[in-house]
């Protein structure tokens, strides 16, 4: 950061990003330290020098600010104010909320009735654009048995897997794939099937294709955030086009302990992120929660209980932000049947 002294700083999706820095556990892990320390210096840097800091994000929240204030006072060389931080923020909300269709949301144990519903369109031919929460051969769910279950119904050139595999294969179409190319490819025709993972949470926006798909199927097992899931939906930008969307009722991807309180999770760490306060008590972890001495540690343990709270109640909070976002939702509830059972049976 000493080499960008005089330089802007603009973060795109900056909220996803930080919580990546937080616990992600990619090659990231290793350099937790280091990226936090450069991300610090250089928001300080830009403060000192009078420089524009621009955070970008739909989803952006008070915790995600707190914690740029927090490492804007400890990596600065001078002391700064909490009230002279938020006194130059500016911030701007786009409340623009463009108009939605239908979105049918199931209301079962297990996805039964999204998966005959699934069938019954590929069995007409129907173009789909089909979302995973999950890649793995081992998901029932995933991309790869989605895309099995496709090859039952469409040739192997009409069906476009994109997943963490298939966009960092040279030899697959979906390597290097964005929103542009991937519309080009619809406006061609070359395929009526578009299985993705959580790949495509972000970045790419299809654009151009209204009409093109008959509908959008999500498939969620839990392991992301229920932000993630809106996000995966809106990815095709043409809204007329109806959503099928199952997740269970509770989500996999708890932080620490599973505990709703901040102090809990610092005071009982079981987590991945590896950041152990174990040894503190109550009223110490506390001060950590209140100060900026730790900036990483409480953004952590803040954000952590609030995903986890939103873990207890997956469904409803998936629910509710799509709802909020305009969607028409029509709720499917569970319903048996001996053509549903049979689909049921071939996934297992």
């Amino acid at each position: 950061p000493e080499q960008w002294t005089d330089a802007a700083l603009a973060l795109d999706e900056f909220t996803q990003g930080l919580r990546h820095v937080a616990w992600g556990q990619t090659e990231l892990r290793h350099y937790r330290k280091v990226v936090l320390a450069t991300l610090g210096q250089k928001l300080a840097d830009c403060w000192a020098n009078n420089r524009p800091i621009r955070l970008l994000d739909a989803d952006a929240d008070l915790e995600t600010m707190e914690l740029s204030y927090d490492l804007i006072q400890v990596y600065l060389d001078e002391p700064v104010t909490r009230d002279q931080l938020e006194g130059t923020t500016l911030t701007l909300i786009n409340k623009y909320q463009p108009k939605k269709g239908d979105c049918y949301f199931y209301c079962e144990p297990s996805p039964k009735q999204i998966l005959f519903h699934l069938t019954k369109m590929m069995k007409n031919g129907k173009n789909l654009l089909i979302l995973s929460s999950s890649q793995k051969s081992r998901s029932a769910d995933g991309t790869i048995n989605l895309e099995k279950k496709a090859l039952k119904h469409y040739k192997a050139s009409e069906i476009l897997r994109i997943d963490s595999k298939t966009t960092a294969d040279p030899d697959h179409p979906a390597f290097g794939i964005t929103g542009e190319i991937l519309a080009a490819m619809l406006k061609q025709g070359i395929y009526k099937i578009i299985i993705a993972s959580p790949t495509i949470c972000t970045g790419i926006s299809i654009d151009g294709v209204n009409g093109y798909f008959s509908g959008v199927f999500s498939f969620q097992s839990g392991n992301i955030t229920a932000n993630a899931v809106r996000q995966q939906l809106v990815r095709l930008r043409d809204f007329e086009c109806p959503r099928y969307v199952w997740t269970p009722k509770v989500g996999k991807n708890f932080v620490g302990c599973k505990s709703t309180n901040p102090v809990e999770l610092l005071t009982n760490q079981k987590g991945q992120a590896k950041l152990s306060f174990d040894f503190l008590g109550f009223k110490e972890a506390e001060k950590v929660i209140e100060s900026n001495i730790c900036p990483l540690t409480k953004y952590w343990a803040k954000v952590g209980a609030k995903q986890n709270q939103e873990n207890y109640h997956y469904r409803e909070v998936v629910r509710e932000g799509l709802e909020s976002e305009g969607w028409n939702i029509i709720e499917v509830t569970p319903n048996e049947n001996d053509d549903l059972k049979a689909v049921w049976q071939e996934r297992k």
